[in-house]
């Protein structure tokens, strides 16, 4: 029972994370979604990745 509500809070959690990122970029016209901020850090700490790959990363 314990790891059953472990994994429904984090979806829960991460879920409004997400939701919350979408609406400050959408209000304030900045790029603010993990998947895409992910593949930009993962270009800029492993400089030998091509454009394709970090974004794979996010």
């Amino acid at each position: 029972m314990k790891s059953k509500e472990v994994i429904i809070s984090g979806v829960t959690v991460t879920s409004f994370m997400t939701l919350f990122s979408y609406l400050v970029s959408l209000a304030d016209g900045e790029n603010f979604s993990e998947p895409e901020r992910l593949g930009q850090m993962s270009g800029r700490f492993l400089p030998k990745l091509d454009k394709r790959q970090s974004q794979a990363l996010g």
